[in-house]
């Protein structure tokens, strides 16, 4: 006989205690990603981005986990979230704050817009490295997760805190931990090139 399968009510409870955690995360994640998947597939908008929706559901469940009840079961809870998630970005696209191009959606900056660099550009090769930076870090925001991306995008186009927590329907504290974890995230992947143009970007002041 074939060893029986771990129960999700055991998983649960032995990742709430720290117990085998990376195998734990494993199992839940092989037993509902596919699901996740699938169920934003089957949705009318944003289906070209069920992977990073996907993704911002598992991250948020895991660190979120201690917030399951333990008269709750964990099916109900994870796609509870998945339709809020769901229904956060159909607010985002309805409410006419970007444009309804997909390349857009995934945190690309306006044409017309630019990434703030405070360095002086006093001759053409200072303006060609500014350019590359510019390049740099417009290809990292794309590899940041979707809700993170999405905060960072409006921070950047001056839009207050307070009114991204309105649009995300987070709270405004979420949103500067967003913003800061961005800020992070960017510094780490680009290194050398990203030092002061990251560092450049007032993120969190409103």
């Amino acid at each position: 006989m074939g060893i029986p399968e771990k129960e999700t009510v055991d998983i649960v409870r032995e990742l709430k205690q720290g117990i085998n955690r990376d195998e734990n995360f494993r199992l839940l994640d092989s037993r509902y990603r596919g699901r996740l998947e699938k169920f934003f597939l089957n949705r009318e908008y944003l289906k070209e981005n069920y992977k990073d929706l996907t993704q911002e559901v598992v991250s948020y469940a895991f660190k979120h986990l201690d917030e399951l009840r333990e008269d709750e079961r964990f099916e109900p809870w994870l796609f509870k979230i998945a339709r809020n998630t769901y229904n956060t970005a159909v607010r985002y696209v309805k409410a006419g704050k970007r444009s309804a191009d997909q390349d857009q959606w995934e945190g690309d900056l306006s044409d017309s817009g630019e990434i703030p660099d405070n360095r002086a550009e006093d001759n053409p090769h200072e303006a060609l490295l500014k350019k590359e930076r510019q390049q740099l870090l417009r290809e990292a925001i794309k590899e940041l997760p979707l809700q993170m991306r999405r905060c960072l995008h409006l921070r950047l186009q001056d839009v207050p805190i307070s009114e991204i927590a309105r649009i995300m329907q987070i709270t405004e504290g979420a949103v500067k931990a967003h913003l800061n974890q961005a800020k992070q995230i960017l510094k780490r992947k680009l290194g050398p090139h990203s030092y002061q143009n990251v560092d450049t970007l007032d993120l969190e002041n409103s």
